[in-house]
């Protein structure tokens, strides 16, 4: 064993990538003996360590190691498959994190937690008040539609909530009922500043969930990044192949007019293929906008003017410090060099 006081001082451990699920309950046993005594421990990074793959127990085994830390205040716990041999595991580490009061960074995304076990992550976030940042990304809220009115009841108790990542949790595929209750949520955090919702499949069930969306989207006064890259939706059920689909102009405008009204600097990213809807979307931002973003929108088909309509449209905009145009396939078709 470790001697008493062992790693007493230590504030930050970083152990992501380390396997340390994969000797089941016996690697993370040795962990717990480990860290024992950090009992002030800060920042805890076991992202990617396959912590729940082997068993429940060994999920268990460390929620039980976490009730004896109270002190995190960061707990990054991504890529871990903490439900892939059910819930046992996830309702005890969902325990242990009501504990966490002073945590200000969350990260539980991709934990292969099913339909019901996503409902006990979320609800073990009504003690969070220090919340920060919160990563669900790749988690089941669309399957489970109670989980998002109740992450909806939850959101306007997060004050000090700045950053929200529910990228691929197909909240948008549920009925309207429930995405409006989460986007009742949304409309309360006036100080959120990053909000990432890429193919969460909004839209999926029609116009109305744009409108909602738009409607919280005004009342986010401080939100200085905004995601909603294209979209996907079942093509009849959860197990069929996906369907890309692409908003038209109708409903990037719908959503682009809730952000021009606000002080929002950072657009929607949305996919552009030709150089008139270029001129159409960017006539829907401010001219103060300082940052775009247009990653992976170009392919080899877009037509040469493209390049050239999207700059010179970027020219009205006096204020922009960063663009972003990488992975996009500007060479097929402009003009060889003389």
């Amino acid at each position: 064993g470790y001697p008493k006081g062992h790693l007493s001082t230590l504030l930050y451990a970083g152990l992501s990538d380390c396997q340390i699920g994969m000797q089941g309950k016996t690697g993370v046993e040795d962990y717990v003996q480990a860290f024992a005594y950090a009992k002030n421990l800060k920042t805890l990074d076991l992202s990617n360590n396959y912590i729940g793959f082997t068993n429940t127990e060994t999920t268990r085994t460390f929620a039980e190691a976490l009730k004896a830390t109270l002190s995190l205040q960061t707990l990054l716990l991504g890529n871990n498959p903490l439900g892939y041999h059910g819930n046992d595991g996830v309702i005890a580490l969902s325990d242990a994190i009501k504990n966490q009061v002073h945590l200000t960074e969350l990260d539980l995304s991709d934990n292969s937690a099913n339909a019901l076990g996503i409902g006990f992550f979320v609800n073990s976030l009504h003690q969070l008040k220090s919340l920060r940042t919160l990563v669900l990304n790749r988690t089941p809220l669309g399957i489970n539609m109670q989980s998002s009115i109740d992450l909806g009841q939850i959101l306007p108790q997060l004050t000090e909530l700045v950053s929200l990542n529910l990228q691929y949790t197909a909240i948008g595929s549920q009925s309207a009922g429930a995405f409006a209750a989460l986007t009742s949520g949304l409309a309360v955090l006036s100080q959120l500043q990053t909000l990432s919702l890429d193919n969460a499949y909004i839209g999926s069930q029609g116009n109305t969930d744009l409108i909602n969306l738009s409607h919280a989207l005004k009342n986010m006064t401080a939100l200085k990044y905004f995601q909603l890259l294209p979209q996907y939706t079942y093509t009849t059920k959860p197990t069929d192949t996906y369907t890309q689909i692409t908003f038209d102009d109708t409903l990037i405008h719908t959503v682009n007019l809730a952000l021009q009204s606000t002080n929002t600097t950072l657009p929607i990213t949305q996919a552009l293929t030709t150089s008139e809807r270029v001129k159409n979307y960017l006539s829907f931002f401010p001219k103060s906008t300082h940052s775009f973003v247009f990653s992976n929108f170009f392919d080899a088909t877009t037509p040469a003017n493209t390049l050239t309509s999207l700059m010179n449209g970027l020219s009205e905009f006096k204020s922009l410090t960063s663009l972003d145009l990488s992975n996009n396939d500007f060479g097929h078709n402009l003009p060889a060099a003389q």
